[in-house]
């Protein structure tokens, strides 16, 4: 009798630690509607689509506000994390995916900001595969779980797990922190691709 108590308490103490590390995840438990709202608007120029006439050069650009607020409304924010002690917050996304049938990316990455609040550091740290929602959610969750407590994510790109987890990295893409968006590695239309945003932005002024 004692030992079938031991393990039920044992039991009930793992499953209360599960529960408060999952929930300790949930965007809910940390920002309100409006704040979630706020961090999409905020981060939406680098997780949106560029303006039909836009360039990662103007995407900063008032003239694309009212754009970019719906690509923050295509945006989901799922998991999001504080981590105070080194003034990082971490956060994961979903949206719709184009395909034939219902699916959905999530893009997890982490962001700092200065004393006035303004954002000076943002990266995006993986991008998955497309997948039905009930099979993203585990995924997403198991990645988000891990890039908080800065585990090697490596073991779930593609040239290791295929198509099952993380798109991008991979030995082709990677993401610029300066540039703050996913780039190509030695890609020979990377220069055209400047000359033709330079020449987009002359002809805008």
């Amino acid at each position: 009798m004692m030992r079938l108590f031991f393990f039920l308490v044992i039991g009930i103490a793992i499953f209360g630690c599960n529960s408060d590390n999952s929930k300790s995840y949930e965007v809910s438990t940390a920002l309100n509607a409006e704040q979630q709202k706020a961090l999409l608007h905020e981060i939406s120029r680098y997780i949106g689509e560029l303006p039909k006439r836009g360039s990662y050069d103007t995407r900063n650009d008032s003239i694309y506000n009212a754009h970019y607020q719906l690509e923050a409304d295509k945006h989901t924010l799922k998991y999001y994390y504080n981590d105070a002690e080194n003034a990082t917050e971490y956060f994961l996304v979903t949206r719709i995916a184009p395909s034939i049938h219902e699916k959905y990316v999530a893009l997890g990455g982490k962001l700092k900001r200065d004393n006035q609040n303004n954002l000076v550091e943002y990266e995006e740290l993986f991008r998955t595969w497309k997948f039905p929602a009930m099979e993203l959610e585990p995924k997403a969750k198991l990645l988000f779980d891990k890039m908080v407590k800065g585990e090697d994510l490596s073991q779930y790109y593609a040239d290791k797990a295929g198509d099952q987890y993380i798109e991008f990295p991979n030995s082709q893409t990677q993401y610029d922190k300066n540039q703050r968006r996913w780039v190509s590695i030695n890609n020979p239309l990377d220069s055209l691709y400047k000359l033709r945003n330079q020449m987009q932005t002359a002809t805008d002024k």
